[in-house]
């Protein structure tokens, strides 16, 4: 898929540690999350604003780069109730936009999360909405989770 084109902030490296900082307070703590992988514009150092806005495949437009995560989750604990749920590609969390963090602006980044569970690998990979994006060829959650991480570049960005 083609990226749409946007204005890096400058400085990615210290922006980087502040989203981590900051999602690590609000997400990574919880007993939930056993790792957590970055994908996207993060990891690409191009995380910033879009030229023009963007509607994307769910028809949301969007202003900015979002922080695209996916969660391993540890099964022994539940998922928080405050991550709002859909049965997505594992299954999706739309965790909010990121606010406060110095050098970015407020709620344009969202931050959106792909949540594996053990348990439910074998299942098939839920596309309610019909998208036609590669992930949703493959057979099952497990499989579809390792296409995810071989065919996009990622950093394990959390580990408990």
């Amino acid at each position: 898929m083609k990226r749409t084109p946007r204005i890096p902030y400058k400085n990615q490296q210290e922006i980087k540690k502040q989203i981590f900082d900051y999602l690590k307070q609000k997400i990574f703590l919880n007993p939930f999350v056993a790792k957590v992988y970055l994908l996207g514009s993060l990891v690409d150092r191009d995380f910033g604003l879009y030229e023009k806005p963007e509607e994307n495949i769910l028809g949301e437009v969007n202003y900015g780069s979002d922080i695209d995560l996916i969660i391993i989750a540890d099964e022994n604990f539940e998922i928080p109730k405050t991550w709002k749920k859909d049965d997505f590609i594992f299954e999706f969390c739309d965790l909010g936009f990121l606010n406060n963090i110095k050098g970015i602006k407020n709620n344009i980044h969202k931050i959106d999360a792909f949540v594996y569970r053990k348990s439910l690998e074998e299942l098939p990979v839920a596309n309610k909405t019909n998208l036609t994006v590669d992930v949703f060829n493959t057979k099952s959650r497990k499989e579809a989770l390792n296409f995810w991480l071989k065919n996009h570049k990622n950093e394990l960005w959390y580990e408990k």
